[in-house]
């Protein structure tokens, strides 16, 4: 097996100044991720995209305490969260590899929910939405309309919420693709353009942001929305990720998380 399909999963989480909550990041998925009983080997990939605070720093001293699972990569200038994908996608390891943002707005204790859909179920990708029923917040009308209006009518999306920053996919659908403009918001369509098919979805509760402020803009997300819809459309059409050619399926991923590979 190659190093690059050496472990079951990676999960990637990209870091600017995120101080406050690295630590308890860390720890939790590490305790989630221990008692998860269907993989065997996994690995926390943590991307430092130009933090300006203590970020790098402790997130050094989390791979000392965890070198078995923590690996660090390092942006020395800011440049966006598609390149902390860009970054994670090439150097995972894992079979298969989950966005986790790393504010805690994303709770490590939902991980096993979307792991089952894949290691259990088959899904080549699990997309996440807030679940109301166990709990979660009305995720807006902005996403709504983009979510059950656009991106369905666009792209064919067959789930409640494309672009949630908490997913999982088959590592070989989007390693080595160079993510340009505002693409991260699209991996569903682009890894569709690529053969992915099986999707999978699952209610999930989110937690909030309680240091600094929000990067989030839902009024500036709704203008940008459509157009960069349109515009990816064309891309996809041109042929712009159907390079590298997609990884041979060599092995299936069940076979995998219980061959006792670490």
């Amino acid at each position: 097996m190659s190093e690059q399909h050496s472990i079951a999963v990676s999960i990637v989480s990209p870091v600017h100044n995120e101080e406050p909550t690295l630590i308890a990041l860390v720890e939790r998925t590490v305790a989630v991720m221990e008692q998860y009983p269907h993989i065997q080997g996994w690995e926390h990939i943590l991307v430092d995209d130009g933090s300006t605070d203590h970020s790098w720093q402790t997130m050094q001293a989390l791979q000392a305490r965890f070198p078995h699972v923590i690996r660090l990569e390092q942006h020395p200038h800011r440049q966006g969260q598609k390149c902390c994908y860009v970054t994670g996608f090439a150097r995972a390891r894992g079979w298969l590899t989950v966005l986790m943002d790393a504010d805690l707005q994303v709770l490590p204790e939902e991980l096993p929910r979307v792991l089952d859909q894949a290691v259990l179920n088959g899904c080549e990708m699990v997309c996440t939405y807030s679940d109301q029923n166990r709990g979660g917040k009305h995720r807006g009308l902005v996403s709504l309309i983009g979510n059950m209006v656009f991106m369905k009518l666009i792209f064919g999306s067959p789930v409640r919420d494309a672009t949630a920053n908490f997913m999982a996919v088959q590592t070989r659908y989007l390693r080595g693709v160079d993510l340009i403009a505002n693409d991260q918001r699209y991996i569903l369509p682009i890894a569709m353009r690529r053969g992915l098919a099986r999707i999978g979805e699952v209610g999930c509760v989110f937690g909030t942001r309680d240091y600094g402020k929000s990067k989030y803009n839902k009024w500036k997300k709704m203008l940008q929305g459509v157009p960069e819809m349109i515009v990816l459309k064309r891309r996809l059409a041109s042929g712009f990720y159907d390079e590298p050619k997609l990884e041979p399926l060599k092995i299936s991923f069940p076979v995998m998380a219980q061959s006792g590979v670490k």
